[in-house]
């Protein structure tokens, strides 16, 4: 079953944010083996980035946990929290996967 990491970012850090998209970006280009989904969350009053939504392709939780605090946003401080969950996917393309 897939792993998902919701990250939030800490207030007032959309400068440091768009200051480490490049190295962000690269680092999911070099993880695509494991994603199956990723990106920003956005404010509902505009464009700005606010956090990240990634599942990951692995049944193990320290993949998981390493991807989270491998990513440049981590190691910079963006996010004032991150959680790892277990995600199970029941629908795809609107239609149910698993009954």
């Amino acid at each position: 079953m897939p792993y998902a990491i919701f990250s939030i970012d800490k207030p007032g850090t959309l400068q440091l944010r768009n200051d480490t998209r490049l190295e962000h970006r690269e680092f999911l280009a070099g993880q695509m083996h494991l994603l199956l989904s990723a990106g920003p969350l956005i404010e509902d009053d505009a464009d700005n980035g606010i956090g990240s939504v990634t599942v990951l392709d692995t049944e193990d939780c320290a993949v998981a946990k390493e991807f989270a605090e491998s990513d440049p946003y981590y190691k910079v401080g963006l996010y004032e929290s991150v959680i790892i969950r277990r995600w199970k996917q029941t629908i795809r393309n609107g239609e149910r996967i698993d009954t």
